[in-house]
């Protein structure tokens, strides 16, 4: 039997591979550029209040960011900032310590353990 892929499959592999690459690079370069910040600068919090605020900065500029806020919509969002600060914050720490290799594969390594780790704590409840 004799497979034929049409030119609109190639294009769609195509495009799904080079987005795959371009996901992979910008990751690299992501890691890279933190852990160059993680060494560079001595404090994990001066870094991270750096980079909030200029997220802030460019939401605002790009209108992005609401202006009119509602109690109920900032304490709901407060708790998911509160716990991404954290994890930020911590994996800043751990760029100042481990080698890029070492944060990757422990960072990839997450999803496999978080289920175990979460089916563990919640049989103990």
């Amino acid at each position: 039997m004799q497979s034929c892929v049409s030119c609109a499959d190639m294009l769609h592999y195509l495009s799904m591979t080079l987005s795959c690459l371009a996901f992979a690079l910008s990751s690299i370069i992501m890691i890279l550029s933190n852990k160059a910040a993680a060494t560079c600068f001595n404090s994990a919090c001066v870094l991270l209040i750096l980079q909030s605020l200029s997220t802030v900065l460019i939401g605002l500029s790009d209108g992005v960011v609401r202006t009119e806020l509602r109690l109920a919509d900032t304490v709901s969002w407060i708790q998911c900032a509160l716990l991404f600060t954290v994890n930020i914050f911590t994996s800043m720490k751990a760029m100042e310590v481990l080698s890029v290799t070492s944060f990757t594969t422990i960072r990839n390594a997450q999803p496999c353990v978080a289920p175990t780790w979460t089916s563990s704590c919640s049989d103990k409840h």
